[in-house]
């Protein structure tokens, strides 16, 4: 990463695209750019860390709130969409944020219906 801090926590998707180009090096964007979509766990406890912790996830922060406002539960759901999400900004390609949502709501409902099977 570059040693500039982003100074404003990104508040939306929009911003967090602004916010990491400025946070990562050239190399580490060019990585990510060209990083297979199953390769994109390999962020979750790196970028991804960062992301849910100095941004806020974790607490009732501004971009927490936006997330949770699409629909979005958990913030490790919420660092794996930006980072997906801003992969598909880089490569110029869509990126279907409904359908993002829409798959960590049945995850999570799944989740919570095991458990209560479970007890």
């Amino acid at each position: 990463m570059k040693k500039e801090n982003v100074t404003k926590v990104p508040e939306t998707l929009e911003e967090c695209f602004t916010a990491l180009s400025q946070l990562l090096n050239e190399g580490e964007v060019d990585r990510l750019m060209m990083s297979k979509e199953d390769d994109l766990v390999m962020y979750h406890h790196g970028l991804g860390r960062f992301i849910r912790n100095e941004w806020g996830l974790w607490s009732d922060g501004p971009l927490n709130d936006h997330f949770k406002s699409l629909g979005f539960i958990h913030p490790d759901d919420m660092s794996s969409t930006i980072i997906e999400a801003y992969r598909a900004h880089l490569r110029k390609e869509s990126f279907d944020i409904n359908a993002k949502i829409e798959f960590y709501k049945k995850y999570w409902e799944k989740v919570d219906n095991e458990q209560i099977c479970s007890d």
